[in-house]
C-alpha cells in the first residue's frame, strides 16, 4: 500500500496523568513562586507529534513564546518541549540568573485558565508540586521543580481542559 493512500497518516500518543501514573503520589498542583495561587493540575507526557497527528482545528493557543515569529507553527508547540534549551535561550542572558534556573528546568504547555488563577506568565517561572501519600514509605514527600510556560492554551485535541473554570476546579 502506497502512503498516500494510507488510512492511517501518523499516531500519537497520551500518558496517564503523573498523579495517577506513580501509585504513591496524592496530587499534582502548581503554583506561582510566591506561592500566594496555587491550583491542582494534571500533568501529562506526550509524543511530539500529537498535534499534528489529531484532527485539525482543535488546538487554540493563546498566547506563545513564538508568537510573531514567521517560522513558528502552532501544531509544532510538542515538538519544540523536547529541545534540548526550549525557549529558554531565546528570552534571557546567558549567564544571568533566570537563564540558569530555566536551563535546569522544563517548559510547559498551560491551559489560559492559569493565567488569572495562578498568576502564570510566558518567560515566568512557576513551581510544580507533586505530592506523595504519607502511608509510612515516604511521609510527606514533596517533589518540586521550577517550569515555565511555553505557551497558554485556550484548548487542545486529546485533553479536556477549557479557558473556562469548571465547578470543582
Amino acid at each position: 500500500m502506497r502512503k498516500e493512500n494510507a488510512t492511517v497518516k501518523s499516531h500519537a500518543w497520551v500518558t496517564y496523568p503523573l498523579h495517577e501514573a506513580i501509585a504513591e503520589s496524592r496530587d499534582t498542583r502548581l503554583t506561582n513562586l510566591g506561592h500566594l495561587y496555587d491550583a491542582n493540575q494534571r500533568i501529562y507526557g506526550v509524543t511530539p507529534n500529537i498535534f499534528q497527528a489529531a484532527i485539525q482545528g482543535f488546538l487554540r493557543v493563546q498566547s506563545s513564546n513564538y508568537d510573531g515569529d514567521s517560522n513558528y507553527v502552532e501544531n509544532d508547540l510538542t515538538s519544540l518541549l523536547y529541545t534540548s534549551e526550549g525557549t529558554c535561550a531565546r528570552h534571557y542572558a546567558v549567564n544571568s540568573p533566570l537563564m540558569r534556573a530555566c536551563v535546569g528546568s522544563r517548559q510547559a504547555l498551560v491551559g489560559s485558565l492559569y493565567k488569572v488563577r495562578v498568576g502564570l506568565e510566558l518567560n515566568q517561572p512557576f513551581l510544580f508540586n507533586l505530592r506523595y501519600n504519607d502511608n509510612g514509605t515516604r511521609p510527606g514527600l514533596e517533589i518540586n521543580r521550577i517550569m515555565s510556560p511555553m505557551a497558554f492554551l485556550d484548548a487542545a485535541p486529546a485533553f479536556s481542559f477549557s479557558q473556562f473554570p469548571t465547578i470543582g476546579t
